[in-house]
């Protein structure tokens, strides 16, 4: 006694095309890309406002301004005011992007990534989310990304 199997597939082209279909949205991250670019931007614009205070950790807030940094600003005519926006240029020069690859914000101000890290003479003010908070930011755009993807 010999069993026989039988397998038939019917739509097998219309399931290949919806699937590909599909598949050609989840890839498409350049949206994805640049929304979660434009969250961190307005998370870096509003640590600016809060002069260091959004972070999670204490010790990622802004240092106080030197005494040296102060009397400068006074003999300028710049004193009182926020810390590292004197003329706004640093704060301004945050650019944010998204392409198919990749989604950045950057700064092209020299100066910028002295203070984002720290110097032996300047501390670090880091200006840019930690990685855990970037991370819960952005989370829910790609989380909606592929939700709507294989819908």
């Amino acid at each position: 006694m010999t069993d026989t199997f039988r397998l038939v597939t019917k739509n097998m082209l219309k399931t290949r095309k919806a699937l590909e279909a599909k598949r050609g949205k989840l890839g498409g991250l350049s949206g994805a890309h640049s929304k979660a670019a434009i969250v961190i931007h307005s998370w870096v614009m509003r640590n600016f406002r809060a002069e260091g205070g959004m972070h999670d950790d204490a010790r990622l807030g802004w240092a106080p301004l030197a005494p040296s940094t102060i009397a400068s600003r006074l003999r300028r005519k710049k004193w009182p005011g926020k810390k590292l926006q004197v003329d706004g240029i640093l704060r301004m020069g945050f650019i944010p992007r998204g392409t198919q690859r990749s989604g950045k914000v950057q700064n092209y101000v020299p100066y910028a990534r002295y203070h984002e890290e720290g110097t032996k003479r300047m501390p670090m003010r880091k200006m840019f989310p930690s990685e855990r908070q970037a991370y819960d930011l952005i989370r829910p755009i790609f989380r909606d990304h592929v939700r709507v993807s294989i819908k």
